[in-house]
């Protein structure tokens, strides 16, 4: 999915979107080694605890929040396929196009 977040980040960030990947491993050196192999061009925040999971109630990986402006949790999306990007895109063009 990263590429497509990179993807949606860089086309609609002027517009409000903020996208944020939240990161599970343990090691650091683990994460590391992902990002050199797949580039974010956006925020990865780092939760080797797991609580960002039981937060949101998350059951697979990777799983995209989709959050309004007014902070409401409005879509969640379990796992991801190419198939998916289409309706994501959607969804967050809509939320965009909210009033704050």
């Amino acid at each position: 999915s990263f590429p497509f977040m990179n993807d949606l980040h860089e086309q609609l960030a002027s517009k409000g979107l903020v996208v944020l990947a939240v990161n599970l491993d343990e090691q650091r050196p683990a994460a590391d080694r992902f990002l050199a192999h797949t580039p974010a061009r956006f925020r990865i925040a780092y939760d080797p605890k797991g609580v960002t999971p039981e937060q949101y109630t998350v059951k697979a990986m990777p799983t995209a929040v989709l959050i309004d402006r007014k902070g409401q949790v409005r879509h969640v999306h379990a796992g991801f396929r190419e198939a998916d990007k289409k309706d994501l895109r959607a969804q967050v063009e809509a939320l965009l196009k909210e009033a704050p």
